[in-house]
């Protein structure tokens, strides 16, 4: 089963949110429009706007996906803005119950050589259990994920207000499954950061 589409910011890492990685070399962050530095034990805090969607086997589509990390590296010249996921939870998912086992981490790249206060987000040791019911009774199945790109942040700077993370995760791995699970799954969804409330990747 697809079941990652959600898998902090996996990590509403947002998971999602802290654990920005990847292109560039050297990522960090920005809390203000008059460029305030994101500083380790900030927290970062985002909330889905729609369904949070699970594609599997079985579509998993849950109401509410919450994702809030706390920033354990500021980023530097040499290192990227990143940190553990406290909170990430997927509810309201009809018939289907989503676990979260591990909330694992996030990274923050930004995309290319300038920093525009976009950048993309890579989730690691995000694990998910699902259980879910279909003509062969109920199925469990679980993914991790392990350097996963799972979407991007558009930051305050170009939204004109809250930053957003947009996951559309590529195909996350399962770790254990049931017969009737598939090898993958992925994660989809829109998250509007709310704290804090000016958010940019440089």
């Amino acid at each position: 089963m697809k079941y990652a589409k959600m898998l902090g910011l996996l990590a509403v890492a947002a998971a999602a949110l802290m654990a920005f990685a990847a292109t560039a070399s050297a990522t960090t962050g920005t809390d203000s429009a008059g460029g305030s530095p994101v500083e380790v034990g900030d927290t970062i805090h985002a909330t889905n706007v729609g369904e949070a969607v699970l594609d599997g086997t079985v579509n998993i589509k849950c109401k509410k996906s919450t994702v809030i990390g706390t920033v354990g590296s500021a980023g530097s010249a040499t290192t990227t803005l990143s940190g553990n996921i406290s909170t990430l939870t997927f509810e309201e998912c009809g018939a289907n119950t989503v676990t979260v086992l591990n909330k694992g981490s996030l990274e923050a790249h930004t995309f290319g050589a300038t920093a525009d206060g976009n950048g993309t987000l890579t989730s690691t040791g995000a694990e998910v259990t699902v259980l879910t019911h279909n003509i062969l009774g109920t199925v469990h199945c679980e993914y991790v994920t392990s350097e996963t790109d799972v979407g991007k942040l558009d930051g305050s700077n170009n939204t004109g207000g809250k930053a957003t993370l947009t996951v559309d995760s590529v195909p996350i791995p399962r770790r254990s499954t049931d017969f009737g699970c598939g090898s993958t799954s992925e994660w989809t969804a829109e998250y509007t950061v709310a704290t804090p409330a000016y958010l940019a990747i440089d």
